[in-house]
């Protein structure tokens, strides 16, 4: 049994990731803000989980979560371009300065295995499809700009203390949790709740862009696999489904699944979005045997 500490353990990702650390019998302590993450995400595993209402901001706080911590996982970030976009300061802050804060926290209580959630974002509009880890890095958003940074800070890290780190560039995640309400939220959760709702289903762009979706069990599944892996160093992985989809596609997978009749409504595109997207996953199946497929109607349905 190990000592795992899950930044934004209460988010969307970071409840999944804790529950499946939970489930395989590990000791499970939860480092949250609740600034998005909800109490609700956990109240499975409430009673099995110590929670600690803190900021990665606050380095005072992350030291002292940290004590005898086997294995952090580091979701804890602003999770979005648009919110970045709005409030670019407060993501640099969150994402880059909090990853920084995990890092020195890391190394000051000798924790020596951490998994750091980075996105797809930082390969920017890239034309070489399916993208893999060697594909030039691209500030294209605030956001953008952050995840790379902390990447950058997990190398000089790794380099200097000897702190083993897998870094995820997620590319399109979805599943249960996935807050539709929110106007940052991903868009199968948007589409879903439209779908649902006989309401109109929103698509910024002509629809004709795709994206790399990847189930959000996944997600959690790939970071148990960090802590049994036997690496060294830093490295980079894509977490994608290794496929891709446009977005007028899902929509009609999505109408199709919930019998709704709603309209496709087209609006421009938003600043910072990219139009294609779709992972090489190679890396992540070679060094953690990550196994990626799933059936997206079957995962759609559970939402």
């Amino acid at each position: 049994m190990s000592r795992i500490l899950i930044t934004g353990g209460a988010g969307f990702i970071g409840s999944h990731i804790a529950e499946k650390f939970v489930n395989d019998g590990h000791d499970v302590i939860i480092f949250d803000n609740f600034s998005a993450g909800k109490r609700e995400n956990i109240s499975g595993i409430s009673e099995k989980v110590q929670v600690i209402e803190g900021d990665v901001r606050d380095l005072d706080s992350l030291m002292s979560a940290c004590k005898q911590i086997d294995f952090i996982s580091h979701h804890a970030a602003v999770v979005s371009v648009p919110a970045s976009i709005k409030n670019p300061q407060e993501t640099i802050e969150v994402n880059t300065k909090g990853t920084l804060n995990v890092l020195i926290a890391a190394k000051e209580n000798s924790v020596k295995k951490l998994s750091f959630a980075s996105s797809s974002s930082v390969y920017g509009d890239t034309t070489h499809l399916p993208v893999n880890e060697l594909e030039p890095i691209k500030g294209l958003s605030p956001y953008a700009v952050s995840k790379a940074t902390s990447e950058y800070y997990c190398q000089a890290f790794s380099h200097l203390f000897q702190i083993n780190i897998v870094v995820f560039r997620y590319f399109n995640v979805f599943g249960l949790r996935q807050d539709a309400s929110s106007p940052y939220s991903g868009v199968i959760a948007k589409f879903i709740d439209a779908a649902k709702k006989g309401e109109k289903i929103c698509i910024y762009g002509d629809g004709t862009q795709t994206r790399d979706f990847i189930p959000v069990n996944k997600i959690a599944e790939v970071n148990s696999l960090v802590l049994r892996g036997d690496f060294h160093g830093v490295k980079i992985m894509n977490i994608g489904g290794g496929g891709k989809i446009t977005i007028s596609e899902l929509a009609e997978i999505i109408e199709g699944i919930y019998g709704s009749s709603a309209q496709k409504e087209y609006l421009p595109a938003r600043d910072g979005d990219i139009k294609h997207s779709y992972a090489d996953i190679e890396e992540a199946k070679k060094i953690l045997n990550f196994d990626p497929s799933y059936i997206m109607e079957k995962e759609l349905k559970k939402i």
